[in-house]
């Protein structure tokens, strides 16, 4: 059979345009799956995590870093504020969703990135600008301004199925000191490394 010449102007045969059809949407399904279950780029939008993160940083976030495991204190997640990412037909909807805000100009409101502080079974007190994590002063020199409770009065519990995150910034966070205890559900993954701007390019601890 002699190869087709074409041009921009020549019109597609049928068969071509479900061929062409078929690889798009194939094109479109793989980069979905991916998105929801490998991993994804996510841009740092407002200020809560500064200086560790500073609006306009993108970040590579592991989509599989939780599915057998639990997080680590101090790591730094990205989660949906109530909003379930448990199993793959929650987690594809979630990343077709994004696809279609990104083409529309959109962004998800309830996607926030914070720090996990307590496990389940930790409790978390805050005394005189500190926070005290199972009864012992925690370290922490990541962090920017005083940790003020907001809302918390006493020594808090975490709950199992449960953490408790807070942004670096703590006093321009809005974090489980106002929000409450995250579901471990609603964890999409976990920031392994700054890419951009390049001379802040960082791999976070494991």
């Amino acid at each position: 059979m002699k190869n087709r010449h074409m041009t921009m102007k020549t019109p597609l045969k049928p068969g071509e345009i479900i061929i062409i059809s078929l690889v798009l949407i194939s094109a479109l399904l793989l980069g979905v799956v991916i998105s929801s279950e490998v991993f994804v780029i996510a841009e740092v939008t407002n200020v809560s995590m500064q200086n560790t993160l500073i609006a306009g940083e993108k970040l590579y976030i592991s989509k599989s870093a939780y599915r057998m495991d639990l997080p680590d204190r101090g790591d730094i997640i990205v989660f949906l504020k109530g909003e379930t990412n448990d199993g793959f037909s929650d987690r594809f909807k979630i990343a077709f969703d994004d696809i279609f805000f990104r083409f529309t100009n959109n962004m998800r409101e309830n996607r926030l990135i914070k720090r996990v502080i307590g496990l389940p079974g930790d409790t978390i007190e805050f005394k005189d600008g500190e926070v005290y994590l199972n009864n012992e002063k925690l370290k922490e020199d990541y962090i920017k301004g005083s940790t003020s409770p907001f809302k918390i009065k006493d020594i808090i519990t975490v709950p199992e199925g449960k953490v408790f995150v807070m942004g670096d910034n703590r006093e321009n966070s809005s974090d489980s000191r106002i929000l409450g205890f995250i579901d471990l559900d609603s964890i999409e993954g976990r920031a392994v490394f700054r890419f951009w701007p390049l001379n802040r390019a960082t791999k976070f601890d494991d």
